[in-house]
């Protein structure tokens, strides 16, 4: 079911993604030959216009052939609507406009997901404006008294000591208050759906504060109208968009070091099981993941590396300095290399998420 799920969800990404560069063809008077979702084999296809729209077999992925854009078709007919004759403005549209439309969709995931609800910290004085409050495990350390506890993520708290849950500040304040008093003594955490568990603080030597290995926060739903949500739904995309592109920035940089990780990175193997983690959380979650792949998605095709929209808007710009086109054989061998480096990543990527599973 996860497998089906995430292939319904790159396929929705990815159609998204090509409308944008079709819809912005369409704008400038460029010529469509042909709109796929999916690589060949073909399943369907039918033609409307001059545009045939294909739906292929294999999901991981999709294109628009766009009239003269590969550089190496004789050019024979409707020349004033191919992709080579457009001004540089409208070749950056089309080029761009598949990382647009990632983002406004992304944009309107997290609109929705903040109408249906989503999960918020209580933030002091905020509790009323939130339903279904609870205080919750929210990290437990490994190896930490905590989890040798057996207490878990997600566990609802009702009660510490003696002292009960008010929902009204954060509650790592009471658990500092509760450390200060006696740090050395036990404290019995009491949970609203099993038996309550004993712990006592780890206290390191040299008079270090005694840590527990927890993080415990008041949660609640949140939930906005139509225009709140859109407004914050826009921040958030922002926020979401610019720490993609830090964490991106970080990657090539310790790429050109020598020092990336390709362990820490995550490929379809590692997706399929983060969007079912996803899905059983709830419906906000699920759109909430769906608009990172989608932010993420759009920056990865922002990246001026052959093969990705962005090495093409890179051609695009040095043409415009050169004032001539590159040369269209030196073009698709660049980018078949591109390609091929794209390939061997995705596998390196996808080996080191089958062995996290084993």
């Amino acid at each position: 079911m996860n497998i089906i799920l995430f292939i319904i969800i790159l396929s929705i990404l990815v159609f998204v993604h090509e409308l944008g560069h079709f819809l912005f063809a369409k704008m400038t008077n460029t010529k469509v030959h042909s709109f796929a979702i999916g690589f060949e084999p073909t399943l369907l296809k039918k033609k409307i216009g001059e545009t045939t729209y294909k739906l292929n077999l294999i999901p991981f992925g999709g294109y628009v052939r766009i009239h003269g854009q590969d550089g190496t078709e004789e050019i024979t007919e409707d020349k004033h609507r191919a992709f080579l004759t457009k001004p540089v403005w409208a070749k950056l549209g089309i080029l761009i406009g598949g990382i647009f439309f990632n983002v406004i969709f992304a944009w309107l995931l997290l609109s929705a997901a903040l109408m249906a609800g989503t999960p918020s910290v209580v933030e002091p004085g905020s509790a009323s404006e939130l339903t279904n409050v609870s205080t919750r495990i929210l990290a437990v350390g490994p190896n930490s008294p905590i989890a040798q506890a057996g207490i878990e993520v997600g566990d609802e708290v009702v009660k510490i000591d003696h002292v009960g849950i008010t929902h009204e500040e954060p509650n790592t304040k009471l658990l500092v208050d509760l450390l200060e008093e006696n740090p050395e003594a036990p404290f019995t955490f009491h949970f609203a759906d099993k038996p309550a568990a004993v712990v006592t603080a780890e206290v390191p030597p040299g008079g270090s504060d005694p840590k527990l290995g927890l993080s415990i926060e008041a949660i609640g739903t949140k939930k906005l109208g139509f225009f709140p949500a859109l407004k914050e739904g826009f921040q958030d995309t922002r926020q979401m968009t610019q720490d993609t592109i830090a964490a991106f920035g970080s990657l090539i940089t310790d790429a050109f070091r020598g020092s990336a990780d390709v362990s820490s990175l995550t490929g379809p193997v590692g997706l399929v099981g983060m969007v079912g983690d996803a899905a059983s959380y709830g419906i906000s979650y699920l759109l909430f993941f769906t608009a990172l792949i989608s932010i993420n998605l759009a920056v990865l095709n922002l990246i001026p590396f052959p093969a990705l929209d962005g090495g093409q808007i890179l051609f695009v710009l040095i043409e415009a300095v050169i004032r001539r086109p590159i040369n269209p054989k030196v073009a698709n061998i660049v980018n078949m290399l591109g390609f091929g480096i794209l390939i061997l990543l995705m596998l390196a990527v996808t080996v080191f998420d089958v062995l996290k599973l084993i």
